[in-house]
């Protein structure tokens, strides 16, 4: 009992940490960044944790760059790669793709924003807006229906008690928010989980 009380101490000191560090202001600094260099970036921050049962698959376009805070949006997709590897048991694969969607043009191969996230995104950035479009999909556990709605919430969390904080999805809202953007989530229990954030596109 002693050792649970001293593991939890140390989840509740880890967890005021994130609160901290993310709530400690900060410069906000935009500039354009490769996107596909970015995630490779990201995933060499994550070498380490990714088990070799997991394969890691870019559909990343040359000439695809975001307008962002680089530390910032970087925290946000590791989150999201992050827990896309955590959700594969066996074998499994991560696949990241990115588009440019463009509000006036007609829906072609490009499009990477299915149906299933039209309405049901989180934040200001619409469909309606000329965007760049990121999906992190993995082939997973899935979430229940009855929890999707709840995966943005603070402290909540899918995971085995002691293993996540449940913040990490919050974080990833609340920066992809300050970059006037929105999130989406569809998954099916057995099949894997698809995230999507998308961000207004700047020439």
């Amino acid at each position: 009992l002693l050792q649970q009380i001293d593991e939890q101490t140390d989840r509740a000191k880890s967890t005021v940490r994130s609160l901290l560090e993310f709530s400690r202001d900060k410069e906000f600094k935009k500039e354009m960044i490769p996107l596909r260099e970015l995630f490779e970036e990201t995933i060499l921050f994550l070498k380490g944790q990714i088990p070799a049962r997991v394969e890691i698959i870019f559909d990343i376009p040359e000439g695809v760059d975001i307008f962002a805070d680089k530390q910032r949006i970087q925290h946000a997709l590791l989150n999201l790669i992050k827990n896309a590897v955590e959700s594969i048991v066996d074998e499994g694969k991560v696949c990241v793709r990115a588009r440019k969607h463009l509000a006036g043009a007609l829906h072609g191969e490009n499009e990477i924003c299915d149906s299933k996230f039209r309405g049901r995104c989180i934040g200001d950035c619409q469909l309606e807006q000329d965007t760049v479009d990121i999906v992190v999909e993995d082939t997973g556990v899935g979430i229940p229906a009855d929890m999707l709605p709840r995966v943005f919430d603070p402290f909540f969390t899918t995971k085995d008690v002691g293993k996540g904080s449940g913040l990490g999805l919050f974080i990833t809202t609340e920066i992809v928010e300050e970059h006037n953007g929105c999130m989406g989530v569809d998954s099916k229990v057995g099949e894997g989980t698809c995230f999507l954030i998308r961000l207004p596109l700047k020439e």
